[in-house]
């Protein structure tokens, strides 16, 4: 279940270059280790995370840390703590994840060199932990919380102010689908309605020739599947092509989470679910005025018509 394990020490610094000095987050992590817990390998847009090695006071810096304190890759800035004079650290490489205020305020560097600024010889801070199904991680992090006196938490939890702004989302598109789904049902509501008022004559003329209520049901409610499935169908097939246009759109210069396009997910349940509401709101739209078909009898179709 767990696929990688990171020790990490993040403390809070001041870094500064020339006359400019910014607060700054720092994390101390093993560079193997942290990959395997993290994508921040992906993100890196100048040299590698594994740059900064073991040792030797080397960091990564985001790009826009780079931008707001003036420095570029390969020179030197000194950091502190507070607790020591400052220290040099070389920049080797620099990333872009994408979100502003990691990319201006994170600078990752060797867990031994930032011990070592800390004054904090073999201490950690935290210890981030990848798991196979990240759905799990709630329940995980519950489990290892009885089993020890340490603080666990769970990306929910860590992320939870973010996480609601995605809830309020899926409540806002979940209540934008059903409201298509009820437009469209009226509009094969309606169209079945016309047709049965202008196919009167045609329906005495059925019902005459020995048709039963049910089969006269049938007709029409098949034509209201039908529509349901050259609906459905060229619904999936128009949203799946609209799908790739949006994910070939340029949202930004620079690849950051999930790269520089708009993030489409293509998953098949999704045309499948699609598809299947469609179908679903088209029998259910199209069994009323199925059913008032039925209903009509020979003679009072006559009697309407010559009155």
């Amino acid at each position: 279940m767990v696929v990688g394990a990171s020790p990490q020490l993040v403390v809070q610094g001041i870094a500064t270059y020339g006359k400019v000095a910014m607060g700054i987050s720092l994390v101390g992590s093993e560079p193997e280790r942290q990959k395997s817990v993290s994508n921040i390998e992906k993100s890196m847009v100048q040299g590698k995370f594994s740059d900064i090695g073991t040792s030797g006071n080397r960091i990564a810096v985001g790009d826009e840390f780079l931008k707001k304190i003036g420095a570029t890759r390969g020179e030197t800035i000194f950091v502190t703590v507070g607790r020591e004079r400052p220290q040099p650290f070389r920049i080797v490489s620099v990333f872009h994840i994408g979100i502003k205020a990691i990319d201006e305020t994170r600078i990752f560097g060797a867990l031994a060199d930032m011990q070592k600024l800390n004054q904090t010889p073999s201490r950690v801070s935290d210890i981030a932990i990848r798991l196979a199904d990240v759905t799990k991680a709630s329940d995980v992090a519950k489990n290892y919380d009885l089993i020890g006196q340490e603080s666990v938490q769970s990306w929910e939890q860590s992320n939870e102010g973010i996480l609601s702004v995605f809830k309020t989302q899926d409540i806002v598109r979940n209540t934008m689908t059903i409201s298509i789904l009820i437009v469209a049902g009226f509009g094969i509501y309606n169209i079945l309605s016309l047709a049965v008022t202008h196919k009167r004559r045609e329906i005495a003329i059925l019902r005459s020739m020995g048709f039963e209520p049910t089969d006269i049901t049938n007709l029409f409610l098949i034509q209201g599947i039908i529509l349901g499935l050259l609906g459905g169908t060229l619904g999936a097939a128009l949203g799946f092509g609209a799908s790739h246009i949006m994910a070939s759109i340029e949202i930004s210069a620079n690849r950051g989470l999930g790269g520089n396009h708009m993030m489409i997910l293509f998953d098949p349940m999704i045309y499948v679910k699609a598809f299947g509401l469609a179908l679903a709101s088209s029998c259910f739209a199209s069994y009323f005025p199925a059913r008032s078909a039925g209903r009509l009898e020979p003679i009072d179709i006559i009697r309407s018509e010559n009155s």
